[in-house]
């Protein structure tokens, strides 16, 4: 399993309102790069498509700003480049970017996604490299 954090940010919330990711419930955001059936495969969590949302099509920024306004919890993307285009400073969901969207991969990998989720903190960037790792 391999995965990094870039530029973890601090929730910027009070005490009171500060969020607490129990290890075993998290509300998930799946982007649309990915394989819907990866909802199914990540027991223990609420697991939410954008289409689900209404959102499919969102700017990455808009999909973001939604889905924390939603009360979401992470969003899992395989978008590369989403970590160099927006500004997390005041982010409190975290956002954990899977560096393939082949849905063979994603399964033979989701171990270290369903770890990646585990590690996560509030309003962090987790990088989680699925390279190498392909289903045999």
């Amino acid at each position: 399993m391999r995965f990094s954090t870039f530029s973890p940010v601090p929730p910027i919330r009070s005490s009171s309102e500060n969020r607490h990711y129990p290890s075993s419930f998290m509300l998930i955001l799946l982007d649309e790069n990915l394989p819907h059936r990866l909802r199914l495969l990540l027991d223990g969590h609420d697991v939410r498509t954008t289409s689900y949302q209404g959102w499919s099509g969102l700017t990455n920024g808009a999909l973001l700003e939604a889905a924390e306004n939603a009360g979401f919890d992470a969003m899992l993307t395989a978008d590369q480049g989403i970590r160099y285009q927006q500004n997390r400073t005041n982010s409190t969901d975290a956002l954990i970017v899977l560096s393939d969207n082949d849905e063979s991969v994603i399964t033979a990998n989701l171990d270290a996604i369903l770890a990646a989720i585990e590690a996560v903190q509030p309003g962090a960037l987790l990088w989680v490299d699925l390279c190498g790792i392909t289903e045999s």
